[in-house]
Parts: C-alpha cells; structure tokens; sequence
C-alpha cells in the first residue's frame, strides 16, 4: 500500500483509557495548541449510547482506520477540504477505503485471512465480517467494497438476495489506492479500476458500485 512517511514530528497518535467515546482523524488547523491526527479510544459508545470496552484488536483495528485516513490526507489533502464537509460522495469514499484497509490489514495480523474474508459456515471468523452482511438499505458511509473487490465471496449468492450481488475478485490494496488517489466519485473509483488494470472479473464492476450509488 502507497503510504506517505509520517514522521513522529508529524503525526501525533493518542489513544485514550478513560475517555468514552468515537475514534477519529483530525485534519490538522490553526491552532497554537499541538494536535493529533489520530485519536483511538479504549470504550466506545454502542447504538444505545452505553460505554463498552473495546479489546486488543478493536484498537488495532481502528488505529489501522485512522492512520488510512492520514495517509489519504497527506497524499490528497483536497479530498479532506472542509469546504465539502458533508458531501455524501467524498465521505462515502473517504470512509469505505479506510474501512476496507483496517479489514484486510487486520484479518492479515490475526491470521484470518483467507479468500473470502468470511467462512460461510462460521459468523464469527473474520474481523468486519458483518459488513458484507449487512442489505443495501442498511449500509452507512462505512462499505464493505475494498473487501468486495479483492475476495472471492458472493454473499448474495451465499447468504441472500437480500444482500449485493459481488462477482468482482481479484484485486488488491495497492491497486484500490491508486485507483481512489485522487477521485471525488464513486464513477471515478470506478472508472480508474477499469482503466488501470486487467481484471477477468471487471465487466462485473458496474454491478458491484452501484450498491454504493443507491
């Protein structure tokens, strides 16, 4: 993966004990204060606003999350521009790709990963397997594509039709960065994985993003 070389001078990475609450990046701005780009937190806040305790490899996990984001700002600091702060599409972008970085980085750390990310038989083998299970309307910012891209899991096929039809295989990091380096649009992301690379899979990949255009 294309990562720029961020030196300790340059990046500041806290993680917190006792503070409940989300994980984030944090664009760098004006300020006299010294800040992080990163910030991981040991408790979160589940969907019912309680506090729960996040183990050894949530941290993991989420600090492989962060650290993609800093890396995307400091290849693409304009993706980050707070004036588009809350355009869907970029968001969408911003997030998926990290996401997809922390699962297969992190299945990587703790030996789980294999060609599918998920063992059909077991729902509890893989970190982020429940993102590919998750149905169209139920998906938020954080996509399960990068994942979708590089393994060979059809999950609609799989598990149900009420989950994304995933015939794309194939792919790998390094080649889903370069084809994200860059893009404001999910048709971009697209376009450039078609354009940069052969894939035997790719005539699949309208199919595949468009779960992220709904």
């Amino acid at each position: 993966m294309k990562t720029p070389l961020i030196s300790q001078s340059e990046l500041f990475g806290t993680v917190l004990d006792n503070f409940c609450g989300s994980s984030e990046h944090r664009p760098d701005i004006l300020t006299l204060l010294p800040t992080s780009d990163i910030r991981v937190t040991r408790r979160e806040k589940d969907e019912n606003k309680n506090c729960i305790y996040r183990g050894t490899d949530g941290i993991y996990a989420t600090t492989v999350h962060e650290l993609t984001h800093a890396g995307h700002r400091e290849l693409d600091p304009e993706m980050f521009s707070v004036l588009h702060l809350g355009n869907c599409e970029r968001l969408m972008l911003q997030e998926s790709w990290a996401e997809g970085v922390e699962t297969v980085v992190t299945n990587d750390r703790n030996k789980r990963l294999s060609s599918t990310y998920i063992n059909p038989t077991n729902d509890n083998i893989g970190w982020n397997y429940q993102r590919q299970r998750n149905a169209v309307d139920e998906m938020t910012e954080y996509t399960p594509i990068v994942a979708d891209l590089i393994d060979n899991l059809d999950q609609n096929e799989v598990f149900s039709n009420i989950y994304s039809t995933d015939r794309v295989k194939n792919y790998n990091l390094q080649q889903i960065q370069r084809a994200v380096d860059n893009c404001r649009t999910i048709d971009c992301w697209e376009r450039n994985l078609r354009n940069y690379y052969n894939n035997s899979s790719e005539q699949y990949s309208k199919e595949l993003f468009d779960y992220m255009r709904v």
